[in-house]
């Protein structure tokens, strides 16, 4: 019985718990448009782009990440989006850093280059095979359409930086979990009696 007990206590802390290593971060860019000739689109529309990465660390602050450590960014204005796969294309610098945070975990310092342009670049404007970013973050295309910001993102004053959420049990799940073990519980007293 009390085997029982621990085992159950180790798994439900383990429930809890697991996901507070979580290393996943997102870097949030939000300003506005500063260019644009995509139809249905403004200048002056509010804009965010988000870059997603992984350095292995539980740690905002004081931290790098290079390009290798980006896993694709996405961008929103209005009603534009599109995704991006490969985040920053360096030609000679592939382990060249990309963000850098002070001790507090505010973003200091950004170095972005481009991507390529690639069938897996997606907007859900057209079928823009040729969609690549460029340094200043201009979006263009290979049929000439671009989106420019207002400010350039090496403006760290753009950028903040968190963890991604992760899934953490929900009141309900604990419930039903401590619902279950007490069952369990019950039953295993009542069978002891019965001995």
């Amino acid at each position: 019985m009390k085997k029982f007990l621990l085992a159950a206590a180790i798994i439900g802390s383990a429930a809890v718990t697991s996901t507070a290593n979580a290393s996943p971060v997102v870097f949030v860019y939000t300003d506005t448009v500063g260019s644009t000739n995509i139809p249905g689109l403004a200048a002056g529309s509010p804009l965010t782009i988000d870059v997603f990465a992984d350095n292995g660390s539980s740690s905002l602050a004081s931290q790098s990440w290079n390009g290798g450590q980006t896993n694709g960014f996405t961008v929103t204005a209005a009603g534009y989006s599109a995704s991006f796969s490969e985040v920053f294309s360096f030609s000679n610098a592939p382990n060249q850093n990309v963000f850098d945070t002070d001790a507090s975990g505010n973003v200091v310092g950004f170095t972005f280059q481009g991507t390529d342009g690639n069938s897996v670049n997606s907007d859900n404007f057209d079928s823009w095979i040729g969609d690549t970013v460029v340094y200043g973050f201009g979006l263009t295309d290979d049929v000439g359409y671009f989106l420019d910001a207002k400010d350039i993102p090496a403006n760290t004053a753009h950028w903040t930086v968190q963890f991604l959420p992760t899934s953490v049990p929900e009141p309900l799940t604990l419930s039903l979990f401590g619902a279950g073990l007490a069952g369990a519980v019950a039953m295993r007293r009542r069978k002891a009696k019965r001995a």
